[in-house]
């Protein structure tokens, strides 16, 4: 029937819906209702797809629909170009439906550009599959960024709406204009939410507390694998740290290939043993010297004195000037007359260095065992500040 002087090929149910208008959009021309209206006469219209049913700013219902073609008065009127692609490739009819509320029916062929939402869809994948999701960020290398799972989700559910948008032939450019921003939004919350990771290998350990002074020697340690822990599950940071151990984290430092060290120089160090080549590599130069009568003791812990002594011949080895030495900042420690003689100029360089700092109570503690996190606090310090 006539519809306000247009009628459609796909005849909609009276009893279900009432058209009141059909309106033809402005950059239709020329505008073949107004020629229909005012000749009293009627059109043949053909859609593709779905109409759109939108909501305008006073509450009305609007279906939204693209017009194929569009014949009155014995002549055809084609639109070349749609949202989707030509029109000579869309001329199948296609049954309008139309819901039970009165609607206004806008015929346009309007092109529509999709190429800053699409672009705006593609950062934001982009962005969020080179983004690590992490609970905390203690499993995310340093410097690599990562966000929460809720945020990583936020965009992901802004990205499946845009697509929506996108992957529908029916969109207006409206709608296109407020997905590709809403999307750009969701991707500018997704980076402000963004961290920098804090890699922390030691945080597998059950017995490393990450609030202790310690945790980022023990992360540093881990990281360069000079050191392993003591199980799958254990670091055992406050555990004495042994003579074969020390060597054997000097050895890593080095990285000495320890198929070349098969020998030993001392008959308690027997060959094949984890510690041998690292021991055998640091007696052939002159970095360890045993504790006489041709022994090594690899079980002994190893003292504050011995490690300094011990890493002052190491830094020697490596050709490092160790001459540069602070003697008000040692002779500032109350027990410094209780350090053997054999490693008086070690620790003097050490403390002067920045190595060794000292037990918080002006006293230096030469004797004492060296704890297995105070080696690796040790060990941090000389390749920050002698090494590098």
């Amino acid at each position: 029937g006539n519809l306000a002087g247009a009628q459609f090929n796909q005849s909609a149910d009276p009893e279900k819906a009432k058209i009141t208008d059909v309106k033809m959009d402005e950059s239709v021309t020329p505008n073949p209702l107004s020629t229909i209206a005012e000749d009293g006469g009627s059109a043949l219209v053909s859609f593709y797809g779905s109409p759109e049913v939108q909501l305008t700013a006073d509450g009305t219902r609007v279906a939204v629909v693209t017009l194929q073609t569009m014949s009155f008065g014995g002549a055809v009127l084609k639109l070349e170009d749609t949202a989707v692609g030509k029109i000579d490739d869309l001329l199948a009819d296609v049954p309008l439906t139309l819901g039970t509320a009165e609607q206004t029916v806008t015929i346009s062929n309007k092109e529509t550009d999709k190429t800053a939402l699409n672009e705006a869809i593609e950062a934001a994948e982009a962005d969020k599959d080179e983004t690590a999701v992490s609970k905390d960020g203690g499993d995310v290398p340093e410097g690599e960024d990562w966000v929460t799972e809720e945020a990583a989700k936020a965009l992901e559910e802004a990205v499946a709406k845009a697509k929506e948008v996108a992957e529908n032939p029916n969109a207006d450019q409206d709608e296109i204009d407020k997905a590709t921003e809403a999307v750009k939004k969701a991707k500018e919350d997704f980076d402000a939410a963004k961290k920098q990771g804090e890699y922390c290998p030691s945080r597998k350990f059950t017995d490393v507390d990450i609030s202790k002074w310690y945790h980022g020697a023990l992360d540093y340690v881990l990281i360069k694998n000079y050191f392993n822990g003591t199980s799958d599950t254990t670091f055992e940071p406050e555990s004495p740290m042994t003579r074969a151990m020390f060597v054997t984290v000097l050895s890593r430092m080095e990285g000495i290939d320890a198929g070349s060290y098969t020998g030993s120089d001392f008959s308690d160090v027997e060959t094949g043993k984890w510690f041998s080549a690292p021991i055998q590599w640091a007696s052939q130069n002159g970095i360890v010297l045993g504790i006489g009568e041709g022994k090594f003791n690899p079980d002994g812990k190893v003292t504050r004195e011995q490690m300094a002594a011990i890493m002052y011949r190491y830094a020697n080895y490596k050709k490092i000037d160790t001459s540069g030495v602070d003697a008000e900042k040692y002779n500032a420690f109350k027990d410094k007359d209780d350090v053997s003689g054999y490693a008086v100029e070690a620790v003097k360089w050490a403390v002067s260095a920045g190595i060794i700092n000292g037990m918080g109570d002006n006293t230096i503690a030469p004797k004492k065992d060296s704890t297995r996190a105070q080696v690796a606090q040790i060990v941090k310090n000389y390749d920050e500040k002698v090494a590098s």
